[in-house]
C-alpha cells in the first residue's frame, strides 16, 4: 500500500510530535489534483486531532475577510500551515462582508479570536465604476483601505495582513496604456505603491503582495477565470498556494517557529562537482552554466546571512580538500568566516546536525537543510524529523528554493539580527578563552568584561522586544507571544511595565537580548514574561536581570515579586529558575506554576563579574 496523507495524519493524531510532518510534507509535494489536496485537508481537519494535547501547541487561529469570497484560499492555507507543523483553524467572513465584519465587534471575525487577520479588498468595492483610472483615484483607493485597517485595529491588536491589488488583463488603451495618465497598469502600480508607503508607519501590518506573487504563480488568467464569475472568487486557483505560503510565514513567525539556521552541503550544493575528485581548480563556481547557478545560489544564501540567518556546513568530505576552496577560489561569495559552525567529516550527517544544533544552542526545529543527495535527505528526515529538509537536489531547484522560501521570515529585521553572526564567531573565542582558564569558571567570567544595560523599553525598542517574544523559546518562562502593537497597548494601560536588557563583552556587542513584561497589582509585581536570548546563557545575565527586577520592584514600594512558569517542549531548562533564586511555590493552575519572593530579597544577587547600569540611573552595578 502506498503511504498517503491519511496515514501521515493518523501518525500525527497518535503522536503530535514532529514524526509525522516529514511524511506529510512528501504528501503535500506529491499532491497535484484537487482530489489529492482534498484528501489531505479532510484528514487534517478531523475532530479527533483537536483533542490531542499537542494540538493546542500547534494550533493557529486565522480570520480572513474579503470584498468577495475567500473560500478558495481555505485548502491552500491548511496545506501551507501543515508544511510548517501547524494546524490552522480558519474563519472566513461571509461573501463580501469585509466592511461589515470589521465594524461589528460581535461579528464572527472577532469571536474567532484570531492570531492573525487577513484582509482581501478588491478595487470595485472601494472605487465607483465611473471613477477615472488616475493617480488621484489610486491615492483615494489606498486611503480607503487604510481607513478599513484603522477601524479593525480599534478592536483587534494583533497583526494584520492586507492583500494589495492585482491588475486585470484588460488594457482598453492597448499599447498606449503604459504611458497614459489613465492607463490601468499604472493605476494599479500607483495604488499598490501608495498602499505600501502608508502601511510602513503602522506596526504589525504587512502587505500580502499578490501583485508580485501572481507574476510567477502560473495562473493563465488573472481575473478572467471561471471561478471569479461562477463563485465570486477573484483569486485564481494557481495563486492561492503562493498567498497561503506568505500567510503561513507570518503565522509561523508569530508562534516563534520561523527557522533560524541554514545548514548546507558542499559538493554539488555550494559548488558544482566533487572536490575530492575534481580538485581545487575543477569544481564549478561562476562563469557559464552550471557554475553561474551555484554563484547565484551563494549570493542568495549570503542574503539570508545579511538578514540574520545562521549558516552552517555539514559535508562528507576531507577538511584539507574543502577549506582551500573558500580561501583560494575568488569566485566564492561565501567564505569560511560566514559560517558559524561546520562539520566536515565522514560521520553520520544526522549526528553532525545534532552537534551543530547543540553548538549553536538552537533546537533542530530551527534548522533547514540544503543537500543534493536524496539518500542523505531521506536519512536526515527519518532520524531528525524536526529538521526541514529542502526538497531540492538539482542546483536550479536549490536556487529557486532559497530565493523563494518563506521559512526564515521574521516580522522585523533589526540591529540584533545583523549582530547575530558576530555573536557566534565571538562564542568560539569565548570557548578558547574558557579552555585557557582551565577549571576556574569565575576567572573566565571575570575575564569577559561583561556589561549590561537595563532600563524601561521605549518606542524605539518595541520592535525588537516584540521580535524576542516571537522568537525566543528556550530561556522563556511563559512563552507568550506579543506583537508590537499589543506591547504598545500594554504600555498605555495602567499597571504594565516593560523592561529590556542589552549585553556586551570583550568579544561582541550582543545588542538587546532580554525582556521582562511586568504587571503591577495589589502591591506586587507579577512577571508576565521573562526571557533571554540563548546566545548569552551561562554567563549570569539572567541572574543579573532578575536581581535588577527585585531591586527595582522594592524601590517602587512593592512587597513581593511573583513569577510564573508555563512548561513547553523547549523551555525545560528554566523550570528551576525561580526556585534557584529563593522564590517559594504558591500555586499550580491549568499547567501554570506560580512562585513568589518577598521583598527586599537577599537571595537574588547581582553576579560580581558583571558591570551594568540602568539607563534611568536608578540602579548601578560594577564588577568587583
Amino acid at each position: 500500500m502506498t503511504w498517503g496523507a491519511t496515514d501521515a495524519i493518523n501518525l500525527l493524531a497518535a503522536d503530535t510530535s514532529w514524526r509525522g510532518f516529514p511524511e506529510l510534507r512528501h504528501c503535500l509535494q506529491r499532491a497535484r489534483t484537487r482530489a489529492e489536496i482534498r484528501e489531505i485537508t479532510d484528514a487534517a481537519n478531523r475532530e479527533e486531532l483537536a483533542s490531542q494535547p499537542g494540538f493546542i501547541r500547534r494550533q493557529f487561529r486565522l480570520a480572513v475577510a474579503g470584498s468577495q469570497s475567500t473560500e478558495n484560499l481555505r485548502d491552500a492555507i491548511t496545506l501551507q500551515f501543515l508544511d510548517r507543523g501547524f494546524f490552522c483553524t480558519q474563519y472566513h467572513a461571509p461573501f463580501g462582508q469585509l466592511a461589515q465584519e470589521i465594524r461589528d465587534v460581535g461579528s464572527g471575525l472577532y469571536r474567532a479570536q484570531p492570531d492573525l487577520v487577513v484582509l482581501i479588498p478588491i478595487v470595485s468595492a472601494y472605487m465607483p465604476a465611473t471613477a477615472p483610472y488616475c493617480e488621484s483615484s489610486a491615492k483615494t483607493l489606498a486611503e480607503n483601505v487604510c481607513d478599513e485597517i484603522s477601524i479593525l485595529r480599534r478592536n483587534f491588536t494583533g497583526p494584520v495582513m492586507v492583500q494589495n491589488f492585482i491588475a486585470p488583463e484588460a488594457r482598453p488603451l492597448g499599447v498606449l496604456d503604459g504611458t497614459s495618465e489613465r492607463g490601468i497598469a499604472n493605476f494599479y502600480r500607483d495604488a499598490n505603491l501608495m498602499l505600501s508607503r502608508q502601511l510602513r508607519s503602522q506596526a504589525d501590518v504587512f502587505v500580502l503582495d499578490a501583485a508580485h506573487l501572481v507574476s510567477f504563480s502560473g495562473a493563465p488568467w488573472i481575473s478572467l477565470h471561471k471561478s471569479n464569475y461562477l463563485a465570486g472568487c477573484p483569486l485564481p486557483e494557481q495563486l492561492a498556494m503562493h498567498l497561503a505560503s506568505d500567510i503561513a510565514a507570518v503565522g509561523a513567525a508569530l508562534k516563534g517557529a520561523a527557522r533560524k539556521c541554514l545548514v548546507v552541503d558542499l559538493d554539488n550544493t555550494l559548488w558544482g562537482g566533487v572536490v575530492g575528485e575534481d580538485g581545487l581548480a575543477g569544481v564549478q563556481i561562476g562563469g557559464s552554466f552550471p557554475g553561474n547557478v551555484y554563484a547565484a545560489l551563494q549570493r542568495e544564501i549570503k542574503g539570508l546571512l545579511d538578514r540574520g540567518v545562521i549558516l552552517a556546513i555539514n559535508s562528507r568530505n576531507n577538511p584539507q580538500d574543502v577549506w582551500p576552496i573558500f580561501e583560494q577560489r575568488p569566485e566564492m561569495l561565501l567564505r569560511k568566516e560566514h559560517f558559524s559552525c561546520a562539520r566536515v567529516n565522514w560521520g553520520d550527517k544526522s549526528a553532525n546536525l545534532r552537534e551543530i544544533a547543540r553548538d549553536l544552542n538552537i533546537g533542530l526545529e530551527a534548522v533547514v537543510v540544503l543537500d543534493d543527495d536524496p539518500v542523505q535527505r531521506g536519512w536526515i528526515e527519518a532520524s531528525c524529523p524536526e529538521v526541514y529538509v529542502a526538497p531540492a537536489g538539482d542546483p536550479l531547484e536549490m536556487l529557486r528554493f532559497v530565493s523563494c522560501t518563506r521559512l526564515f521570515d521574521s516580522l522585523s529585521v533589526g540591529r540584533e539580527d545583523v549582530l547575530r553572526v558576530n555573536s557566534y564567531a565571538a562564542s568560539k573565542e569565548r570557548e578558547r578563552l574558557k579552555t585557557a582558564k582551565g577549571n576556574n569558571l569565575e576567572d573566565f567570567l571575570f575575564s569577559l568584561n561583561l556589561t549590561l544595560e537595563i532600563g524601561s523599553a521605549d518606542e524605539a525598542r518595541l520592535g525588537r522586544v516584540a521580535q524576542l517574544t516571537q522568537k525566543t523559546n528556550q530561556f522563556n518562562l511563559t512563552t507568550r507571544r506579543y506583537s508590537e502593537s499589543r506591547l504598545r497597548q500594554l504600555l498605555a494601560e495602567e499597571g504594565w511595565r516593560l523592561f529590556y536588557c542589552s549585553c556586551r563583552d570583550r568579544f561582541a556587542d550582543e545588542g538587546l537580548i532580554g525582556t521582562a513584561i511586568i504587571r503591577e497589582r495589589d502591591g506586587q509585581w507579577e512577571i508576565d514574561t521573562f526571557l533571554l536570548s540563548c546566545r548569552v546563557l551561562g554567563r549570569g545575565v539572567e541572574d543579573a536581570f532578575l536581581s535588577w527586577l527585585c531591586s527595582e520592584a522594592a524601590r517602587a514600594g512593592m512587597r513581593r515579586l511573583v513569577g510564573e512558569f508555563i512548561p513547553t517542549d523547549k523551555n525545560s531548562q528554566t523550570q528551576g529558575f525561580y526556585q534557584k533564586h529563593g522564590f517559594t511555590p504558591t500555586e499550580e493552575k491549568d499547567g501554570h506554576y506560580f512562585w513568589a519572593l518577598d521583598l527586599p530579597a537577599a537571595t537574588c544577587r547581582w553576579p560580581a563579574w558583571i558591570a551594568g547600569s540602568d539607563v534611568n540611573g536608578t540602579v548601578s552595578r560594577a564588577a568587583v
